[in-house]
């Protein structure tokens, strides 16, 4: 049975944010904890520096296999309880990481912890797109990449503090005590899954199934390629900057390097704006933009002013966090099922991304310095920015058939494909459709605005509207998908202003507040439609 997806606002929504930034803080900050203390375990344990790296490489080398698998196990069994044990068992696996007496046994637990943690990121994506409206879906998309932005920060920052002035064993046992208790909290507080169907097709066949469906949708394989070369880009700057920041000119102190990653704080909020912004203005018209500011706080790192350094590092960490907010919450949008499959290889070239381009950046750094590091991550970004251009023409998916009542996600083996010119066609016969609803429902709101005791600001911003949806009508007739959804995405914005003042004002008529509130639901369903 299908309920209704969780607004915006609701008591649901709100202990959905709360879990989801436990989770995200939670197993972000587990997995980068290591990062600062690779110096002291090449000490305690006489390793090289690319040997005492391995306890980073293989939890995420783990998490990225696991991911595909963990979307076919939460498929048949069900989203929240598969977030809660990796929660838990990563918690666990932190906490005897302090009491391991070899590098062997570290790595060890580090990659189990790696594999278990593969039962989140992109069972979170999926478990969101399943019970979160597609309005509010941005703003928890956002605010679940946000408590991950947090958690890295964190992550890094504590055990570099609690190393100084204890061990690193001290940090490890008191990161793992802090999950333990997200993981209850997260536990707590997240709703059971309501929206939730189990996979028809079960084991490696049906997961083959998935991926072949996804890599043959006309959008998913471009999201792909852009988690790999962003995700690539930003592990990449990250790593080499302490390079160029500990030698000359600068010299400054391991410490102070480190301390960089409080800029991960600009993701907090980036993500969370990104997120509201592309559900304001659509995905397709912010996500290049965002990347924008990623590129240009990557060429300002090419100065030789500290200053501009940390401006062009928080400028990166911004953009790439808005970038990864818009793009994820994007596939949770168009991915039909098995959904949590689409997210996981996401986030699959997402980690890959980072190997494969923080490999090649090594090598580049040993040759070129930081000039070829940023020559090389500048193009990276280019190629994202031409796929988020080519992705603003991308055409919406129909909608997946539904009775009047309610409306049943397929399983896999019920997807049929039409022809692309008969999908467009039907695309183009329901807008219209859509169109000529609408003026219907404006035609009302036009008429209940002129009477009397209508506010004047109200009066003018229906007005307003009216006239922009008659300027609209040779665009909609147009057929011409980018011009349509810039179209009725300005039409939506005007309906929000409308919605927002009678809603504001005291002495607002009842039955015109009800009109208003009829005309922005069905303008935000259209673009939505779109989008």
């Amino acid at each position: 049975m299908h309920h209704t997806a969780i607004a915006s606002g609701t008591p649901e929504f709100k202990r959905i944010n709360r879990a989801m930034a436990f989770g995200g803080f939670s197993t972000f900050a587990l997995l980068y904890s290591v990062q600062p203390l690779m110096p002291l375990l090449a000490r305690d344990f006489a390793l090289t520096p690319a040997q005492s790296s391995l306890a980073l490489s293989v939890s995420t080398a783990t998490l990225a296999i696991a991911l595909l698998f963990s979307s076919l196990v939460s498929d048949r069994f069900g989203r929240k309880s598969l977030m809660v044990a990796s929660m838990f068992s990563g918690a666990v696996l932190t906490l005897l990481s302090a009491f391991t007496h070899g590098f062997g046994q570290l790595l060890a637990l580090r990659a189990l912890l790696g594999f278990m943690f593969g039962g989140m990121p992109a069972v979170a994506m999926a478990y969101l797109s399943e019970e979160i409206e597609p309005k509010s879906l941005g703003v928890a998309m956002g605010m679940y990449i946000s408590g991950s932005a947090f958690g890295g920060m964190s992550g890094r920052v504590l055990a570099s503090l609690m190393s100084d002035f204890w061990s690193w064993r001290v940090a490890l046992a008191a990161l793992g005590v802090a999950g333990l208790y997200a993981a209850w909290e997260f536990r707590r507080s997240l709703p059971e899954s309501r929206n939730f169907r189990p996979g028809q097709k079960g084991g490696f066949a049906g997961l083959a199934d998935g991926v072949r469906q996804h890599m043959l949708d006309a959008g998913l394989p471009w999201f792909f390629t852009l988690s790999f070369l962003l995700m690539g880009s930003f592990v990449s700057l990250y790593n080499y900057i302490g390079y160029r920041l500990l030698g000359e000119p600068f010299g400054m102190r391991q410490s102070t390097v480190g301390a960089l990653s409080i800029l991960y704080l600009l993701g907090i909020f980036s993500s969370v704006w990104a997120g509201r912004l592309a559900d304001r203005f659509g995905r397709r018209n912010v996500l290049w933009l965002v990347m924008m500011v990623m590129l240009a706080g990557l060429l300002l790192t090419l100065f030789g002013s500290m200053v501009v350094i940390i401006l062009g590092m928080g400028l990166a960490t911004f953009g790439f966090f808005a970038s990864h907010s818009v793009c994820s919450s994007w596939v949770g949008r168009r991915a039909r099922p098995p959904q949590a499959l689409a997210s996981a290889l996401y986030l699959f070239f997402y980690y890959l991304g980072s190997s494969v381009v923080g490999w090649l950046s090594g090598v580049v750094w040993a040759h070129a310095r930081w000039p070829g590091v940023i020559g090389l991550l500048g193009a990276t970004l280019v190629v994202a920015m031409l796929i988020a251009l080519r992705l603003r023409g991308l055409a919406p998916l129909e909608p997946l058939a539904a009775s009047p009542a309610a409306v049943q996600l397929p399983a896999l083996d019920e997807i049929k494909l039409v022809p692309k010119e008969e999908a467009i066609m039907l695309q183009n016969a329901e807008i219209q459709q859509r169109f000529s609803h609408l003026q219907q429902t404006l035609g009302e709101a036009e008429k209940a605005a002129h009477t009397p005791d209508t506010p004047t600001e109200v009066r003018d911003c229906i007005d307003k509207l009216w006239r922009e949806y008659k300027q609209a009508q040779p665009i909609i007739q147009s057929n011409d998908q980018q011009r349509i959804t810039e179209c009725v995405d300005n039409l939506e914005a005007m309906g929000d202003e409308a919605k927002r003042l009678s809603r504001s004002l005291s002495n607002m008529p009842a039955h015109l507040e009800s009109v208003v509130t009829r005309v922005h639901a069905e303008l935000s369903e259209f673009k939505h439609k779109l989008h």
